[in-house]
């Protein structure tokens, strides 16, 4: 499945849930951006070809294009709690090392995340938040060594926070900008659309 029809799904879902009586105080968000994995991640893998007797290791490691939703209810104009997905997009390393010819590993961090969400309105218009919430992750990397290939997967769950501004369009839809702190391997910028019911 992809991202996009992902993102499809989850919105339809959402606004066929908006026609009851608690949607009243419901909200969907979608958003995307840039997914960065942590100078860990790249030490990590490169511990990991260390062990496995490679030598004179030269890496990098490039973003992936995240996307984030989450169905929210707003308590108050203050406060707010989402249930929603993230998918980091795929973080591609790459590495040289003696006697192999070529080195890559496709990462990505996705599942998902329960927060709540803290909002100072400065104006009509224009807030600021700030959120904290819990993941609930699977790691997995595909990794190709010369012409070995493997699959390495892992799940963990941990704290992560993020902060933001939003500016209402009209009165049901905002836009927001948003740093996020997924977990310790992986962060984002996101930017996406709010649309209340």
């Amino acid at each position: 499945m992809t991202k996009k029809t992902i993102v499809s799904t989850f919105i339809v879902s959402v606004a066929i849930l908006a026609t009851s009586a608690f949607a009243q105080g419901m909200y969907v968000v979608g958003s995307a951006g840039s997914g960065m994995p942590a100078s860990s991640v790249k030490t990590d893998l490169d511990a990991s070809l260390t062990a496995s007797g490679v030598k004179n290791i030269n890496s990098s490691i490039s973003n992936g294009t995240a996307i984030n939703g989450a169905l929210g209810y707003e308590f108050n104009p203050n406060f707010s709690a989402e249930a929603g997905y993230f998918d980091s997009g795929t973080l591609a390393y790459k590495a040289t090392g003696t006697g192999v010819a070529s080195i890559k590993a496709d990462t990505k961090v996705s599942g998902g995340q329960l927060a709540a969400v803290g909002t100072n309105p400065l104006n009509d218009k224009f807030s600021v938040f700030g959120k904290v919430g819990y993941s609930f992750l699977t790691t997995k990397s595909d990794v190709t060594i010369g012409t070995v290939k493997s699959t390495v997967s892992s799940k963990s769950n941990g704290i992560g926070f993020g902060f933001g501004a939003s500016y209402k369009l009209v009165d049901n839809i905002s836009v927001k900008a948003s740093y996020e702190m997924i977990t310790s391997d992986v962060s984002a910028f996101l930017v996406g659309v709010q649309i209340k019911f």
